[in-house]
């Protein structure tokens, strides 16, 4: 199973109190890069990850329907909305947990994707694949992760 060690800094930057003393804060990268600018793309949400090749790692760029036939280990149609004649695509993954994409910004040197990882008691996948325009700056994942703190409840 593909696993990477990601060192983050973790910055509250809100908080869900609940009646057990417990509260739900965001840790992590949760907003664009200051003086990144917002690109505008929507999201997919691939509704099958069965496919899904273990090494494709948490974040892949591609370029071509080759590429994108060669992450997967059955046949997976390029999902309406993705052109990859004119664009590329940054298909993120995190096994085992739900995720959201959040926001895409782009600086002089990257192109950042931000994902929202939620707590789940169940090993939930779910693979978002985000248009991004042709560039060959290289594509940087940024999370957001949902954690709970104090006498927290089951997740469900």
């Amino acid at each position: 199973m593909k696993r990477a060690l990601l060192s983050v800094s973790l910055v509250a930057i809100g908080c869900v109190g609940g009646t057990d003393g417990s509260r739900t804060v965001e840790v992590g990268e949760c907003a664009p890069p200051t003086g990144a600018t917002a690109v505008a793309t929507t999201a997919i949400v691939l509704p099958q990850v069965d496919c899904l090749s273990d090494v494709a790692g948490d974040l892949v760029v591609v370029d071509s329907v080759a590429q994108w036939d060669g992450l997967f280990a059955c046949a997976t149609p390029v999902p309406p909305g993705l052109d990859l004649d004119v664009q590329r695509a940054a298909v993120v993954d995190v096994r085992c947990a739900p995720i959201d994409h959040r926001f895409t910004a782009e600086s002089a040197g990257e192109i950042v994707v931000g994902i929202y990882q939620r707590v789940s008691g169940a090993c939930i996948d779910n693979a978002v694949v985000v248009p991004l325009p042709r560039s060959t700056k290289p594509v940087r994942l940024a999370r957001c992760q949902e954690s709970c703190e104090g006498d927290c409840p089951p997740v469900p």
